[in-house]
């Protein structure tokens, strides 16, 4: 169309609802718009969204393999010292045993002496 053809429909019809019609269309289309920008975002939250759980489980699955790891360090320093604790144990018994055999052969010539 050209401008004199617009501005006789507009004549024609009537300003009032040819601004009414002008109006209606634009905040058609400002609300189509806005619904495009509202599903880009929607979007791009769902991304950040995905994004973020996927580095926590990747964080969680790292804090559990730590986790796991230091205890079985310390559970392997733990059989370290039970066995360190043993031998030490098995050397002090043996010394109090070869005590108590050195005082049993004492208490023995003591009472071979009283006799």
């Amino acid at each position: 169309m050209e401008i004199a053809e617009i501005i006789k429909f507009v004549i024609d019809i009537g300003i009032t609802p040819v601004l009414l019609l002008v109006f209606v269309k634009y905040f058609i289309a400002q609300d189509e718009k806005r619904a495009e920008q509202v599903q880009e975002e929607y979007r791009k939250s769902q991304e950040k969204a995905e994004t973020i759980e996927k580095a926590s489980k990747e964080r969680e699955q790292l804090l559990l393999s730590e986790s796991q790891r230091r205890e079985e360090l310390i559970r392997s320093e733990c059989l370290e010292r039970e066995k360190l604790i043993r031998r030490e144990s098995e050397k002090r018994e043996g010394i109090l045993l070869t005590n108590l055999e050195k005082v049993t052969a004492t208490m023995d010539k003591i009472s071979d002496s009283m006799q």
